[in-house]
């Protein structure tokens, strides 16, 4: 019942703060898969190695 989310979109508000308190890094790596995501999905491109 303890299992890592994968995505910061699965989670409340509240469930976001309790990770990014409790695990920051992984609630970093969320944060930027998501930041990503959005970035392409509206077709900017955000490549990191120009």
């Amino acid at each position: 019942m303890n299992e890592e989310p994968t995505d910061l979109e699965d989670l409340s508000e509240g469930e976001q703060t309790k990770l990014q308190n409790e695990n920051p890094e992984l609630f970093l790596k969320l944060h930027e898969e998501w930041r990503k995501f959005n970035l392409y999905f509206m077709g900017i491109d955000d490549a990191e190695d120009e």
